[in-house]
């Protein structure tokens, strides 16, 4: 009786999501401003999300865009509920603690903080990372209680391998340096920091080395793009006055096209001298994205390549912003340091303020080892996220999504921890948790 009771919920369960699943599809899929550099493998995009494309663009022909938003969301449904059933078994939240959790991973497909459509909908990277991001929280969760080698050999491998994906999830790599470094049950610590270790260099290797060699099949060029640079060259750019760029120890057409950009800067009055210097945040995100994406590209490519075809101008455009930000770098670094700590600062929002209290729960109500573990290696990689998206990107929405719900999901794990400890959920084992 009750094995069919249990089946009949694993059967309405299946149900439920199968026509989630309809529903989410349904809606068809999203584009986006970023939709199209995907779909058309631009340089500067990770290849793995625009191959996947190539690969139902293959199969199922002009219907692939709904076939990824289909598989999006199936897998953003599959990891959910892998992350709410991993958290369960180890801390014993039985089976409405799973039901949360999982619900609250499910928040996205519903464009819940991202912002972009659906998580599910959007031709977007997001659609994947954020499954792997589920997924490399649970593997996080098992490595915390388990402290053993291969856990945290399994963390580190998802965390460089979702850099595949994303490189924006090296964020995770502080993390996979904790989870080495925690020391193990038994004996064995460092055969688990050689085994991370390994596993880490290897994959980056290999990582790197595969991504170029995509691009010199397609683009002619064995490198490995990158945003950065642009991102950093406006950003110091945004410090400077005409004088600094004019004396900089640059090629002469460097100068004349850096000067042209800090002009239109000043134009649009995009530069720190025309903000307070308490709150420059309107100038540092969103529009200096243009001026990286539009001022900065428009201008090398009317001084420095007019004729070029498209993966040369941006190789070319990448080394010069490369080169302009290494000289202004040791000018402003300091400052824009400081700048990116102050906004990490004004991040303090609510669900930033849930997952502190979430973390002192634990420490000082709940008193569980391994889920303090967890809360205090999520920190470092929380932290990692906000300083590398206000350094190195210009801020959106999407770029936090990863922040939020980390903190949103653990929030509710502590709390239903506690609820559990109150005998307010159904306990299977309650000496399950460390």
């Amino acid at each position: 009786m009750i094995t069919s009771i249990r089946m009949g919920k694993k059967t309405l369960f299946i149900l439920a999501n199968a026509a989630l699943l309809v529903f989410i599809a349904g809606r068809g899929y999203v584009i986006n401003a970023d939709s199209y550099e995907y779909i058309n493998h631009f340089i500067y995009r990770s290849p793995l999300y625009p191959l996947f494309l190539s690969a139902l663009g293959s199969l199922f022909g002009q219907n692939f865009l709904l076939a990824a938003a289909v598989i999006q969301t199936a897998a953003i449904q599959a990891s959910a509920a892998f992350f709410a059933n991993v958290m369960r078994q180890l801390l014993d939240l039985g089976e409405k603690g799973f039901l949360i959790l999982f619900a609250a991973c499910l928040l996205p497909l519903f464009d819940v903080f991202a912002k972009i459509g659906g998580a599910g909908n959007a031709i977007m990277a997001e659609g994947l990372s954020y499954a792997l991001l589920l997924c490399a929280l649970a593997t996080l969760a098992k490595a915390a209680f388990s402290r053993d080698a291969k856990h945290a050999a399994m963390f580190a491998a998802l965390a460089v391998a979702s850099t595949w994906l994303r490189p924006q999830f090296a964020f995770l790599y502080p993390a996979a340096i904790g989870l080495a470094l925690l020391k193990p049950e038994k004996h064995g610590q460092l055969k688990k920091i050689a085994v991370t270790a390994a596993v880490m260099a290897s994959l980056t290797l290999f990582g790197n080395y595969a991504q170029k060699a995509f691009q010199k099949a397609k683009n002619g060029y064995f490198a490995k793009p990158s945003v950065t640079a642009q991102h950093m060259a406006g950003k110091m750019l945004y410090f400077s006055d005409e004088k600094e760029i004019a004396a900089l120890d640059l090629p002469v057409e460097d100068r004349a096209a850096a000067i042209l950009v800090w002009r239109e800067m000043d134009r649009k009055k995009l530069l720190a001298r025309h903000h307070p210097a308490d709150r420059p945040a309107i100038s540092v995100s969103a529009p200096l994205n243009d001026i990286c994406w539009g001022t900065l590209a428009r201008i090398y490519r009317q001084t420095r390549c007019a004729d070029c075809p498209p993966a040369r101008e941006y190789m070319g455009l990448s080394a010069f912003s490369a080169r302009l930000g290494r000289k202004l770098l040791p000018l402003h670094g300091k400052t824009y340091v400081g700048l990116s700590g102050r906004e990490m600062l004004r991040r303090f929002d609510f669900m930033t303020l849930l997952f502190c209290g979430a973390f002192a729960l634990s420490v000082f109500v709940l008193k569980e080892k391994s889920l303090i573990i967890i809360f205090t290696l999520a920190a470092t990689a929380l932290a990692a996220n906000c300083f590398a998206v206000e350094y190195f990107a210009a801020a959106a929405p999407r770029l936090y999504l990863y922040s939020d719900m980390t903190e949103l999901l653990l929030s509710l794990t502590a709390l239903l921890a506690l609820a559990r400890s109150r005998g307010l959920l159904n306990s299977v084992n309650p000496s399950a948790t460390k």
